[in-house]
């Protein structure tokens, strides 16, 4: 149970901070491109939300072969909840170090909610 939202000076603080220094550069095996994180939640209990916007490319399966795709590929015949997991999965890592610096935690790849993919 996520609890509730909080709205104190600091979480509003902290928010616009994250927004407003929260674009970064990816560069692993598997995921390249930007990040910009657009909005963030937080709740009691240390928990939070965030909302992102990608822009890259994947490296991921198919066709029966391993290569660099771009957002075209959700216009394809394609499970969009595999490929959104990828990049949640590919994107958790440095986010969440990221967000270490404003002091906010981030437990889980689930806790990204919003991923739009340019």
């Amino acid at each position: 149970m996520k609890g509730y939202l909080l709205k104190n000076s600091d979480c509003i603080a902290t928010k616009k901070m994250v927004v407003k220094y929260g674009k970064t550069k990816i560069s692993d095996p598997s995921i390249e491109g930007d990040i910009v994180i657009k909005n963030i939640r937080l709740y009691n209990y240390g928990q939070s939300e965030i909302d992102i916007e990608f822009t890259g490319k994947i490296k991921a399966r198919y066709a029966g072969k391993n290569d660099w795709l771009s957002s075209s590929i959700m216009n394809q015949r394609v499970s969009k909840v595999k490929v959104n997991r990828i990049i949640r999965n590919g994107l958790y890592k440095t986010l969440k170090q990221r967000l270490n610096y404003f002091g906010v935690n981030l437990y889980h790849y689930s806790d990204i909610k919003k991923l739009k993919w340019i």
